[in-house]
């Protein structure tokens, strides 16, 4: 049965390139896969130029870019037919074609070398192939077109013996059919030499093996094992035959095994046909967390034996259930003899190799018809001349090398089992580009949506490129990881160097070949090449980033680009990527925020302080380098250890760590120990909290350097990584972390040089992730390999674009600071600066500035057995926090110094964040050539509490009022000295005290909201809910920065059917010219409401009425857009108006308000 294959396809366009690329989208439907036969041949090197860093040496375009082109898979090495009926199942008219421009094009069956300078096919490379009939210009129905064809086992000569080699990454093969303009190439002739022949034989070495990949190990690294043994199964057989066979000469046999117990040494042995060949031999016993999985042992010995046949018997002797054995592969060379029984026959004799040598090669049993093919060079087979007398047919060859043969009749040729027509396609035309997304079928949309994010942010020209195509043309059809570095390095090359970055847009897998259940291998990764020994198992990225001539081999070799990978395996997860770089990148209100100037440092405990060592490192390096951005440390050990079922937890550092991530953080930096499911052994930052993190706004780049937090490779389970970037609510925006277990000192560096890569020269602007990467794994090594980019390479991090800097500091120069005392005075001048120190004057919005009182010092628990108390300080005290206009770049705030500060003298820092509100870019900065300690002699010490004003839902409130039972409370407070409001003086908290059915106290501190330009005032908002029908008292009791304290008092009565209300009532932006949109505050959250808006001209005339229903889950309305038309459409002139907007709640209830906009004319 045929399989057949749907496609279709994407086109995308790069305007800056001006190329277009044909991307290929294709149903699953895979190519048959048939059983692994065990008789291959020979692939062989060519003589054909070595591609090195000449861009030259690449063709301009693919042979694939035009023409029609159908795909074949073969799974068997042999002759192959293409017959008039084949023809036509590939959609073709064969009488309409000259079978002389036929042709076959395909690059053998073997891996792709890992070393760059190694030979490989620049495009797919047409083979010499016989077209029977074809000299009459016609296809005819008993034409075929002949072609030999490899399968995916790679044999070669060596130490005596032929060893096989096979392909990790497909058990298909493939070749291309197409009809050329002109004639195809065709098998020459090859002649007899006229001398005699030195040697002749009548026998050939044959040679065969078992390999069955079932099994990976430790689930890493590119080595599969086959069938397994215990003490319940302690046997397998296997079977081969030789036809032929010359008995006088031994049998060759190979076998590699693994075999693993924890509580005994075991054996194996093996026998042939019941003859003991291998004597019993050890795998020793392995130790409880060994690395080690289990231990290989290999075997290499001849025997000698009459049989033809043979059965070999592996057997174990476990004594204890946890015993388990693998097989790797049995491999057998035996002599046979050359005679042709009815089916091909592939033939090659090392004993006739020699320098300037002729051989004679003797064969029986042919029959008239046969066909001798020497395929020594594969791809270009020749028709070798020969002698028949009867059955018996002789010819002879050059031996200088070792040449290889196969005798066939057409009637024996095997039938292409499989195929799929292709669209054109041509990578080879792409020259220049700054990213790369190679992409699965199934994300193609979303890659080309992600280009054009990137290309509209700053201009960034990528191009998106269908992974299948990139197997077809430089893998010459099979997923091989290496013809996916071969076309980075071409495009690389071709664009001097001009290509930078990479993004893998898929999942990856351990699993090349779809052998598990629900395997995600849509982007393949590098593994490594052991399976045994998970501290040397490793998968990487960075192998597609190593293009110099001599890198590559065993990931030898410096990343020259950064790369970085969407590990997503569904449509929805790749639009979640997308949707979270697009907002990332979006310059909005919800967007900005102090947060871009937090760093947080997490530490675990245990290990003699070394992660509480690392991370103190880390901190101070950027503390003193990168001083704008504020440190927060949580380190496990300094928080209360608590006991549980079956370990320890740290629940206080737990939630220190969602609330600092929720408060936002540019960066988190993570060291110690982790794994798939989150990090630390006392088990913080679980899958369970990653998954609700809420987020989407403050998205940090986490790091870290633990072992295997994302192993992404892995199809059975989604690491804590991987959820914490594919977090649709929030989590990460990219991840810089391990994927298998890791050193703590490896993992150090990597850290350490990540900050030393962060910024570009001007310390001003971050570079991009994959720059940092790129950096920072640079020298590498085989413990920095797990290191990988989870992430957008073209990314920068939201670091503020410009800078804010102190001018003057109370009327002096900034450099002449004097000390600060508790309730002193600071007025402070600064401005808004570019890269170049240059004033922008065009920034107008706000700047919120926050003092920190000196470092505040701390002490770790000593909680574990290995653990050291030790010491530690960060910025932590806030002794002041505001809100300042910034205009034409420049602005001036004015604040006082509390009286509850630390009073020992010592350094403080102020830090500044502003944002222009009207293209919502912003800028960071800080000042910390201040002195605070000690009290101001002069200042006159206040002795009255800040004045409060308080109501419910709106300002008409009078004590005894109703509402409903979700009341608004809105607070004022005013004085002079400043309002206690950060919660850093014990005793002086906004503290709102409810009674009514029950007591409760709430803290408001992070409800009050400093006013505009004036520290000594500000407002609360608090919603209180479910209030039961009666009296309710509230009361409120604020502090000043002098320590005095105020109380205030309110009371009202809750009825189910309180009237509605409406306050704060405006349209945004007003004027307007295009659209607004209306807003206001109620007091029926969760109830659908209708509508109804009245604009009124200045005459008191209605020009327009509209109504919608709403519902919104606060008090906040949601947002109703006008564009500033009539009913029929027409645009109202520009002018003063007055509207009126009425709500209706469910139970009838009416409310209306009113305001005034503006209409300004539109622009030309």
């Amino acid at each position: 049965m045929l399989n057949k294959f749907t496609d279709n396809r994407f086109t995308f366009r790069n305007k800056a390139l001006g190329i277009s690329l044909i991307l290929l989208v294709f149903v699953h439907a895979p190519f048959l896969v048939l059983a692994q036969t065990k008789k291959v041949e020979i692939q062989s090197d060519s003589s054909s130029f070595n591609r090195g860093n000449d861009p030259s040496v690449y063709t301009d375009n693919s042979v694939l870019n035009e023409g029609t082109w159908i795909k074949l898979g073969i799974t068997e090495t042999g002759i192959y037919k293409l017959t008039y009926s084949d023809l036509q199942q590939y959609g073709l008219q064969p009488s309409a074609i000259d079978p002389r421009n036929l042709a076959i094009y395909g690059n053998g069956g073997s891996m792709l070398p890992e070393l760059n300078s190694a030979f490989r096919y620049d495009d797919l490379f047409e083979n010499a192939v016989l077209v029977v009939g074809e000299e009459d210009g016609v296809f005819n129905e008993n034409d075929v077109l002949l072609f030999y064809a490899l399968n995916t086992v790679n044999w070669k000569w060596q130490n005596n013996r032929f060893i096989h080699e096979i392909n990790y990454y497909s058990d298909t093969n493939f070749y291309f059919l197409t009809v050329k303009n002109d004639v195809g190439k065709r098998i020459q002739q090859q002649t007899q030499p006229s001398a005699e022949p030195l040697r002749e034989t009548e026998y050939f070495l044959d040679y065969q093996h078992h390999e069955n990949d079932l099994e990976n190990l430790i689930l890493s690294g590119k080595e599969w094992f086959g069938e397994e043994m215990s003490k319940s199964h302690p046997e397998l057989q296997f079977s081969f035959q030789f036809p032929n066979r010359v008995t006088n000469r031994p049998v060759r046999f190979e076998i590699d095994i693994a075999g693993r117990s924890i509580t005994e040494t075991f054996n194996f042995s093996v026998s042939s046909n019941g003859q003991i060949i291998v004597n019993p031999l050890p795998f020793q016993q392995l130790s409880i967390g060994n690395s080690t999985h289990a231990r290989e042992v290999y075997q290499n010995l001849t025997f000698n034996s009459e049989d033809d046949n043979f059965t070999f018997a592996i057997t174990i002797d476990a004594e204890n259930d946890n015993s388990e054995a693998w097989l790797n592969f049995i491999r057998i060379n035996t002599w046979r003899k050359l005679i042709y029984e009815g089916t091909q026959l592939q033939f090659s004799n090392p004993d006739l190799t020699m320098e300037n040598g002729i051989g004679r090669y003797k064969l029986s049993g042919i029959p008239e018809q046969v066909y001798l093919w020497d395929i020594t060079e594969p791809l270009l087979p020749k028709s070798q001349e020969y002698i028949l007398n009867g059955n018996q047919l002789e010819f002879k060859a050059f031996s200088d090398t070792l040449r290889h043969f196969i005798a066939f009749e057409a009637s024996n040729a095997f039938s292409v089992e499989n195929f799929k027509v292709i669209s054109n396609q041509n990578l080879h035309a792409i020259t220049s580009c700054d990213m790369l997304i190679v992409a699965h079928p199934d994300f193609i949309a979303q890659a080309e949506e992600l280009a054009g994010v990137h290309y509209t942010d700053d201009g960034l020209q990528s191009i998106v490129v269908n992974i299948n195509d990139i197997y077809n043309e430089f893998g010459s059809g099979k997923a091989d990881i290496s013809a996916i570095r071969d076309f980075v390095r071409m495009v690389y090359l071709k664009s001097n160097q001009q290509l930078k970055y990479l993004l893998l847009f898929g999942d990856g897998s351990y699993d090349y070949k779809n052998r598990i259940p629900n395997n995600t291998n849509f982007i393949s990764t590098y593994q490594a090449s052991g399976s045994l020994v998970e501290t040397q198992s490793f998968v990487s990225d960075d192998y597609f980033g190593l293009l110099d001539q001599i890198e590559g081999l065993e990931m030898f070799g410096i990343l020259d680009i950064g790369i970085g990978r969407f590990p997503v395996s569904t449509k929805e997860d790749a639009q979640v990527m997308v949707e979270k770089v697009k907002s990332y990148l979006l310059a909005g209100a919800e967007q900005n925020g102090e947060w871009r100037n937090n760093i947080t440092f997490m530490a675990d405990d245990a290990d003699s302080n070394l992660h509480f060592n690392q991370a103190e490192t880390l901190s101070q390096d950027v503390d003193t380098a990168f001083a704008n951005l504020n440190i927060r440390k949580i380190y496990l050990d300094s928080y209360k250890r608590t006991v549980v079922p079956g370990g320890y937890r740290y629940p206080d550092a737990n939630n220190s760590i969602l609330s600092q991530i929720e408060e936002g953080s540019l960066i988190v930096n993570y060291t110690g120990h982790g794994g798939i499911t989150g990090l630390s052994d006392e088990k913080v930052f679980t899958i369970g909290e990653i998954e609700n993190l809420s987020n989407h706004n403050k998205l940090p780049f986490f790091i870290t350097a633990t072992c295997e937090f994302s192993r992404f490779d892995n199809p059975g389970f989604v690491s804590a990584g991987e959820r914490l970037l594919l977090n649709p609510t929030g989590g990460a925006i990219a991840l810089m972390t391990t994927t298998r277990l890791a050193f703590a000192h490896s993992n150090f560096a990597v850290n350490r040089r990540v900050y030393d890569a962060m910024f570009e020269n001007n310390r001003q602007q971050i570079r991009r992730l994959g720059d940092i990467i790129r950096m920072s794994k640079n020298p590498t090594s085989t413990y920095i390999y797990n290191f990988v980019l989870l992430g957008d390479p073209a990314l920068r991090l939201a670091y503020p674009k410009y800078k804010v800097e102190v001018t003057e500091f109370n009327g002096t120069s900034p450099s002449l600071t004097d000390t600060l005392g508790a309730m002193s005075e600071v007025v402070l001048k600064g401005q808004i600066v570019d890269q170049n120190e240059q004033l922008v004057s065009d920034f107008n919005g706000y700047l919120y500035p926050k003092m920190f009182d000196k470092k505040s010092k701390f002490k770790t628990l000593a909680n574990d057995g290995a653990s050291l108390a030790a010491f530690f300080s960060y910025f932590e005290k806030l002794i002041y926090k505001g809100k300042v206009s910034v205009k034409e770049g420049q602005f001036e705030l004015r604040y006082m110094i509390p009286k509850d500060i630390a009073y020992q003298f010592g350094q403080a820092k102020l830090s500044f964040y502003a944002v222009d509100t009207t293209n919502y870019s912003d800028a960071g900065g800080y000042f910390n050539e201040l002195v605070v300690g000690g009290f101001d002699d002069t200042v006159n010490q206040d002795q009255n509490g800040p004045e409060i004003e308080m109501y419910i839902n709106e300002p008409g409130f009078k004590n005894g009022d109703y509402s409903s039972p979700n009341p608004v409370v809105f607070i004022q407070l005013n004085d002079p000295q400043g309002i206690h409001f950060l919660g850093n003086s014990i005793g002086r908290d906004i503290v709102l005290t409810y009674e009514g059915t029950e007591s409760k106290q709430y803290q408001l501190n992070h409800y009050f909201e400093t006013s505009l330009d004036a520290f000594d005032q500000g407002t609360i908002r608090f919603n209180l809910h479910d209030l039961a029908a009666g009296s309710h008292r509230l009361n409120l009791k604020a502090w000043d920065l002098h320590n005095n304290s105020s109380e205030f008092e309110i009371w009202f009565k809750v009825d189910q059917t309180a009237s509605i209300a409406i306050t704060e009532l405006s349209n945004r932006p007003n004027p307007f010219s295009s659209s607004t949109e209306f807003v206001f505050q109620h007091n029926k959250p969760d109830q659908p409401l209708k509508v109804t808006i009245d604009i009124f001209n200045q005459m008191g005339g209605r020009v327009t009425q509209f109504t919608r229903e709403t519902q919104s889950s606060g008090v906040l309305s949601s947002p109703i857009k006008w564009d500033g038309t009539r009913s029929d459409g027409s645009k109202l002139p520009a002018g003063l108006y007055v509207y009126n907007v009425q709500i209706e709640d469910e139970g009838g209830n009416v409310f209306n308000a009113s305001q005034r906009l503006i209409i300004l004319p539109l622009k030309e």
